[in-house]
């Protein structure tokens, strides 16, 4: 929002002096923004080289390209989804932000200047503001909550914010009191200090919600106190000469503390505050205003930044230079597509804006029909079975929505939350009596760890749960499950429960891959604790089995079939992982021998399921 202000005042001062040039804005932007990116990509590239995995620096070395290109916001929306990488290991996610601005910094002033050149009239210049700020506010609030990654990261939807920031430079205002603008200034910060108290991440944004902030900024602006104790106060003064640093080397640093694990008090807190205090003196101590394009400076830093991309766009062509560790190349192969060895055609998994599900069909030789409902975990299963032939089965169907607990009454926090819409028209259409098997799957016991962020519908809010509270919110849930599985029984169904499979702790394939890397223990990665995994899964699994019981259904449990003894494998002795990231088995790994078991689902079976043996 400030960057709009700022520019707008230097296009439009410049053309009502008749001195505006293309050339010279664009070069002074180069200057403010491009050195210290620069020089925070090849750091980082460096850093990366000697010390990442190659998952790590292949994901490194797109997005400095993505950066430095300044579409790192497109690359970002085009990631974002359920299965998309931990945001906290992406080192440059920070910059989809300075993307966004760049890409407005290209197109305002050609849209100001052509205007002006029609009719050299501020009125103009206003309406054409407050049009393109009405659109693109409009086009931010009506996104769709299924498409609120294209509202976050790209700039019709964000270009509202610094169009307003334009709106306050062309209205300026002179109070003739002094009163009337410190009351202006103090209700901003009021605003934004409710903004900072009252938000929180799980909310949809930017949406309507982000009106608040901007107007406040505007305000603030408006109050026109530049000579204030607040804004000349020397430490705001250093802040705002250190803030661009800031902003470059916060994110990175926090990345690195994750990463490597590291102590975050006080090692990260001394580190962070050393680099951003160099970065602040290196964007002080940088300037290119002085020099022309056809001089060594722009020019030569061009040539730099080309040098750079081009080495970064290699080690994403050979896969982060998997050849840094010349006995490990095939495991880093292997390590690199895990994370694609999937099945499930992203298209099916999703509940549309018009509420209707969408689902998968797997066509069959045999009479019947089986229903798979559940989350990404039947997307899973739905692999056992793609393009296998020489199986009788049934048609199958997969009804499913990834992230969603399949627990009447839980949902998850965040935008675009659709689960328990999903959940009623998916128990809906099981209970219509056109399937002869439906089959129940879920992560189950995975969304109750600590950081998960579901939580139960009481009222008109949606509590967190508590070690305290979980038991009563299960038998709840649990409650209103058993009866909407009843009317699917009455509808002549046979109904199977599919208990959570083990899962590890980790990203399997990424945590391996930076392991082996750095030379480290693989041992707790290579394998689940069986005992740690039934402690965790016990009060929802010992809940299903007596819905089960109750409603006549079936119950299978995968881990007997998957582990030996009190350890579940994650990866062969080979360093092969047998999941594409924490919880979800690979496609070509689901299809082996060892899930055989899975079969039963799809053939008719006993009224009690067999057993593997020595169980």
């Amino acid at each position: 929002m400030i960057s709009g202000f700022l520019m707008t005042r230097i296009i439009v001062g410049r053309l009502q002096e008749h001195r505006f040039g293309f050339l010279r804005f664009y070069a002074a932007r180069f200057d403010r923004i491009v050195p210290a990116l620069f020089g925070l990509c090849v750091a980082l590239l460096v850093f990366g080289i000697v010390l990442l995995d190659p998952l790590a620096l292949k994901q490194l070395c797109r997005h400095i390209i993505g950066s430095l290109g300044f579409y790192s916001n497109v690359q970002y929306y085009q990631e974002a989804g359920y299965f998309d990488r931990q945001s906290d290991l992406k080192w440059l996610l920070h910059t989809w932000s300075l993307s966004v601005e760049w890409q407005f910094y290209i197109l305002y002033p050609v849209v100001l200047a052509a205007a002006w050149k029609v009719a050299p009239s501020l009125r103009l210049l206003r309406m054409l503001i407050w049009l393109g700020c009405g659109v693109s506010l409009a086009l931010c609030i009506v996104t769709p909550l299924a498409y609120q990654s294209a509202a976050f990261y790209l700039l019709p939807t964000r270009a509202w914010e610094m169009l307003a920031g334009g709106l306050v430079a062309l209205h300026p205002v002179v109070w003739s009191r002094e009163g009337t603008s410190r009351a202006l200034q103090v209700a901003s910060l009021a605003v934004l200090l409710f903004c900072i108290v009252g938000f929180d991440a799980f909310m949809p944004w930017p949406s309507y919600r982000a009106t608040l902030p901007v107007a406040a900024t505007c305000l603030f602006l408006l109050a026109n106190r530049s000579s204030s104790q607040l804004v000349a106060f020397p430490a705001a003064q250093l802040l705002g000469d250190w803030s661009y640093a800031i902003y470059l080397w916060h994110w990175p640093i926090a990345v690195a503390i994750h990463y490597f694990s590291l102590p975050v008090p006080p090692v990260a807190a001394i580190g962070l505050l050393a680099l951003m205090v160099l970065m602040g003196r290196f964007v002080q101590r940088t300037r290119f205003s002085d020099m022309s394009w056809q001089g060594s400076g722009r020019l030569g830093l061009i040539v730099m930044i080309g040098a750079v991309a081009g080495l970064s766009g290699y080690a994403v062509r050979n896969q982060g230079l998997q050849e840094r560790r010349p006995d490990r190349v095939a495991v880093f192969a292997d390590l690199a597509v895990a994370s694609s060895d999937w099945a499930f055609p992203a298209h099916c998994e999703r509940l549309e804006q018009d509420r209707v599900l969408r689902g998968c069909q797997q066509p069959g030789g045999t009479r019947g029909d089986i229903l798979f409902l559940g989350d990404s975990i039947a997307e899973a299963i739905y692999g056992r079975w793609a393009g296998r032939a020489g199986i009788a089965r049934p048609n199958l169907t997969f009804v499913t929505q990834g992230g969603c607990p399949i627990l009447p009454g839980a949902k998850r926090r965040g935008p675009g939350e659709v689960c328990g819409t999903f959940l009623d028209h998916a128990l809906s259409l099981a209970e219509m009596g056109a399937y002869r098997r439906v089959v129940v799957t879920s992560l189950w016991s995975g969304y109750f760890r600590p950081g998960e962020t579901v939580c139960f519908v009481e009222g008109n809010r949606c509590a967190d749960w508590t070690a305290e509270t979980l038991p009563g919110q299960l038998d709840a849930s649990m409650g209103r499950l058993k009866e909407r599985l009843e009317r699917v029984r009455r509808s002549g169904a046979e109904v199977v429960i599919l208990l959570t499979y083990p899962f590890s702790s980790v990203d399997v394939p990424q945590e391996l891959a930076k392991r082996l890397y750095l030379g480290q223990d693989t041992t707790d990665v290579q394998s689940i604790d069986l005992g740690a995994f039934r402690r965790l899964s016990q009060p929802i699994h010992d809940r299903l089995r007596a819905v089960a019981q109750e409603i006549g259904a079936e119950v299978l449990d995968p881990a007997p079939w998957m582990c030996e003894g009190d350890v579940c494998p994650a990866a062969t002795a080979a360093m092969r992982p047998l999941y594409r990231d924490q919880v979800h088995l690979r496609w070509s790994v689901i299809q082996g021998r060892q899930f055989d078991f899975l079969d039963r689902l799809v053939r008719p079976f006993p009224q009690e399921m067999a057993r593997p043996r020595g169980e």
